[in-house]
């Protein structure tokens, strides 16, 4: 974990051109306690300031005691991790280390990483050549022995069901290869695998009828879709030396901003009432999540995901733009759209001022980031003026408490949809 410490700012969502006021609800005329008692509502809110308070009070056996401890083992014994993960879950992972470490993290050596280990995920696509140049990458086509921790690989497998092709192919091809590559240090096996999963499951008897025991239990899917508040992503993230902590303490920001929703001008509400209008029912809008940073780009693959998986006859489509290109294809876009059509589409800017690396600066002395702020800018007024519906969510930085604040935001959005479309507001 980083041992700096970060200040915590709110996201600010500001409205860019007129909401569809007259058929949106506002945060004022809902039934808001009904909403925020619903699940998954409520196990998204609560779930953030849970994990934290258990772990104040229980610094041992509390699960982000035990994500912790797993965490500073396998950095002292591997180099790599390989994961199995579903493909929401996946992109979640990514969203919060694309955002949160360095952007070529797996090109660096292990002193550059904090001796904290390079990450591959494989299976999430099923893709057999994917998964067989895996396996040649970690040299399992020839007789090796990984004797030092540079050699080294672990394998994390996160299986929320009762077993599926992707951990049915971790266990019958890579757990014999790493066996084989640890028979010199056979002791390392057992601490070398990690299941995250139902313990309760039939995969995991399966998993501990191999001998295996290191695991960690995820939540159950009638618990709520949260993909950020629990180990499937926590525990990931703290093996790429993420700090969780904070990361948590974002998303409970995040919870308290949409409990606070009818007191305050933009909120987690806000948003998912943005997305959609109320007509004899909710009518969810295609929204574009425009993301104004290169390292959001897995957060827009995420929030596609949940979008797709978790809404009924919702479109959610993200890009990133900085260059004119993109602006003018941006722009070209919108020219042929007609008026009706672009009073159906909403547009989500995420943007920042403030980067994590110094800033570059070209030879007209001009900044890079100062190039996407007036591209920004520029691609905004146009939109604007054609009379296309935006708004500008907010990051004060991009670090773990505003990225684990903007992932909540955008799953408490998605709940509050998702509550519209079976509680029809009058």
């Amino acid at each position: 974990m980083k041992l700096r410490k970060n200040t915590l700012h709110p996201l600010r969502m500001e409205r860019l051109h007129a909401i569809r006021t007259e058929t949106s609800p506002s945060p004022e005329s809902l039934p808001l306690h009904s909403l925020l008692e619903s699940p998954p509502m409520r196990s998204l809110l609560r779930r953030p300031s849970e994990l934290l308070l258990a772990y104040q009070k229980d610094r041992r056996s509390s699960l982000l005691a035990r994500i912790f401890k797993l965490a500073n083992r396998t950095h002292q014994i591997a180099d790599r991790v390989v994961v199995f993960a579903p493909p929401d879950i996946k992109l979640a992972i990514e969203s919060v280390w694309k955002t949160c470490c360095q952007p070529h993290w797996n090109e660096l050596s292990r002193g550059d990483r904090g001796s904290k280990p390079r990450m591959t995920f494989v299976g999430h696509d099923l893709d057999n050549d994917a998964i067989q140049g895996a396996l040649h990458m970690l040299g399992t086509h020839r007789d090796i022995q990984c004797r030092d921790v540079l050699d080294r690989w672990s394998i994390v497998i996160i299986e929320p069901g009762d077993g599926s092709v992707r951990s049915q192919l971790a266990l019958q091809y890579f757990l014999p290869a790493l066996h084989r590559q640890l028979s010199c240090h056979p002791e390392l096996l057992q601490e070398s695998v990690v299941a995250i999963t139902d313990p309760s499951g039939i995969w995991a008897e399966q998993y501990r009828n191999l001998g295996l025991t290191q695991c960690l239990e995820i939540p159950n899917a009638t618990e709520g879709f949260d993909t950020l508040a629990n180990a499937a992503t926590l525990f990931p993230a703290a093996l790429l030396g993420i700090n969780v902590m904070e990361l948590l303490a974002g998303a409970a920001a995040g919870s308290r901003c949409a409990e606070h929703a009818s007191e305050l001008n933009c909120s987690p509400i806000h948003l998912g009432l943005s997305n959609g209008a109320q007509t004899s029912g909710w009518v969810s809008t295609p929204r574009l999540l425009h993301l104004w940073s290169s390292c959001l780009g897995p957060l827009g693959g995420w929030y596609q995901a949940i979008v797709d998986q978790y809404l009924r006859d919702a479109i959610a489509t993200f890009r990133i733009g900085n260059s004119e290109k993109i602006i003018a294809r941006s722009e070209a876009d919108s020219d042929s759209h007609t008026s009706a059509e672009k009073q159906t589409i909403i547009r989500h800017h995420v943007t920042t001022d403030s980067w994590r690396f110094d800033e570059l600066h070209t030879a007209a002395g001009e900044t890079v980031p100062g190039a996407w702020r007036d591209a920004q800018k520029s691609f905004v007024d146009s939109a604007c003026r054609k009379g296309e519906q935006q708004t500008e969510i907010h990051l004060p930085i991009i670090d773990e408490l505003h990225i684990g604040q903007l992932m909540q935001w955008l799953q408490l959005a998605t709940a509050t949809e998702m509550w519209l479309q079976d509680n029809a507001v009058q």
